[in-house]
Formats: C-alpha cells, structure tokens, sequence
C-alpha cells in the first residue's frame, strides 16, 4: 500500500529507522471541513505502521550479515552497532538482539542527506521452526530519541512496538505489528508539530508474487495540525495491490461528540468520505475524493 498522509509519513524514507512528543486526550470533532485533513492523517498513520513489515527484514539481517563495534557514516559522524547473536550463531534466533546508537551520523537520502542522533534496538523474542524459506519470528523493536534532521527539519521519534512476521512459503506474508505508543515531533523553522499512534493493532497479509495486500487495523491517533485525537479501525479490510492505494474496504473514524466518518475506498483512484457532523448517526455529509488528495 502507498498512502501517505501524517507526519508520521515524513519517516518512511529514512532507510534505518522509524518510532518524541505529542499528547493530549481531546477528541477532535469531525466536520466537513476537517474530515479530508483527519483523513490523510489516519491514512499516514496506518502506513507508517503497515511499513514496519519491510523494515522487519532490513533490521534483523545485521544479525547475520554484521559485527559489533563503531563505525564511520558516509558524511560524517559515527554508527556503533551492538550485537548480541545467540546459538545458533549466524542466523536469527531466540534471544538474538542489536542496538544502533548514532552520533551525528549522516547519510545520503532521496539526493540529500539526513543526520541521526539517538538510539533505537531490536531483540528477537521468539523464533519457530519453519522449513525455508518460510519463517515465523516475534520481534520488539524500541527508538529512544532518535532524531533525523535534513536541512532545516527535525524529526524526532519514540516508543516501541512487536512485530511477529510468518510465512509458510516466503510467498504469502502474514504480519502483525502491535503496540502502546509510537510517537514523532518534527521541528523547523516557524513550525512545530506533534503526532503519536497508540494501542494499535495492524495486521497485513500479503502475496508477494502478485503484491496484492489485505489489511485489517485499528488504533488512536493524536495530531497537533488537528488539535486532539480520532480512533480508527477497519470495519472492511483494505485491500488492492502494491504498489497502488486500496480498492476496496471501509476504515471508521470515530471523533469527539459522538461525530464519526467512514472512509470508502471506491476503487484504487478514488475514495469517499461519509461524514456525521452532529453525532446523530447519519452521515449527512458525503466528500467525493480520491486518495492522491487525501495523501499529497
């Protein structure tokens, strides 16, 4: 799935890491004027989780293809890496963990380059046994503070998360990301924005000979841009092809004062909002859209 939407989004690029600031516990009430805005961002929050399925991979290969010890970033600054590879030794096993702590270290990205301070770490919690090139693994992943600054702008992001990946076949892709809290501040000059993603629950199978997905989710999201939080959750699994937007499913977004809007995907091009702006359940309020407005 290719949707963007958040700030949360801003992080998807970044090859190495993704997970402070944010708060607050108002409810944002959902109108006509904010549902495409609430919309995008619920949209961004779903995908900077669904991410986390590619990333899985990327992370625990350094078990099997790295050393401990400190190293030098392309421009400039320094990676230590820290490798605990339990027995079995070379290969991803219980027990198996790694912390990257960055200090200054800047790396090329998108033509530019990003600079990164902070921590995050990974620890193996559980692995079953599956022929290859199937494979299941339970992994906890957690960010302290690691900041991502390009040019002016600096993202900073917090908190943690389980992902537990399986497959039979390295074909068909099962994985679920769950947590309590993943927060981000970005920061640059006139601007100050916060976001947190809590008690969320992803799952996504994919196919990885078609790319055809299905995801089910649900969770609590607060943005700053909003002024409060929305609760989301699929009432119908998103679903299409990557690397497209959904075709089809229906996401519920529930907001202060009893207002609600679903979220209809209509095919891979457009989508449509149905919004109850007075909390008498109806959704008076149709918004004809598509998902290159909600996500740009």
């Amino acid at each position: 799935m290719r949707i963007r939407g958040s700030i949360f989004a801003l992080l998807l690029p970044v090859p190495l890491a993704c997970g402070g600031g944010g708060g607050g516990t108002a409810q944002v009430t959902l109108t006509a004027l904010n549902a495409e805005e609430v919309a995008g961002d619920v949209l961004g929050a779903i995908e900077f989780v669904a991410e986390f399925r590619t990333l899985l991979g990327d992370f625990v290969s350094v078990i099997e293809d790295l050393d401990s010890g400190t190293f030098p970033c392309p421009g400039g600054g320094t990676m230590t890496l820290s490798i605990v590879d339990s027995p079995p030794s070379g290969e991803i096993s219980k027990g198996d963990s790694a912390s990257f702590a960055f200090r200054g270290c800047s790396i090329a990205m998108d033509g530019g380059s990003v600079t990164l301070n902070g921590s995050l770490g990974f620890s193996v919690n559980d692995v079953a046994d599956v022929p290859p090139p199937g494979y299941d693994a339970l992994v906890r992943f957690s960010f302290s503070n690691l900041a991502m600054a390009t040019g002016t702008e600096t993202v900073t992001v917090s908190g943690g998360f389980t992902a537990h990946a399986s497959t039979p076949d390295g074909v068909i892709v099962t994985t679920v990301v769950t947590g309590d809290s993943l927060r981000a501040s970005i920061l640059s000059p006139g601007v100050s924005e916060s976001a947190r993603i809590s008690d969320f629950d992803d799952e996504e199978i994919t196919d990885e000979g078609t790319g055809a997905f299905t995801i089910t989710t649900a969770g609590t999201l607060y943005q700053s841009e909003i002024g409060g939080e929305v609760d989301y959750e699929t009432i119908a699994p998103l679903e299409g092809t990557n690397p497209n937007p959904p075709g089809a499913g229906t996401l519920l977004v529930n907001g202060g004062g009893g207002t609600s809007m679903l979220l209809v995907a209509v095919d891979e091009v457009n989508a449509r909002l149905d919004v109850d702006t007075d909390g008498d359940g109806i959704r008076e309020t149709v918004i004809h859209t598509t998902w290159s407005a909600l996500t740009d």
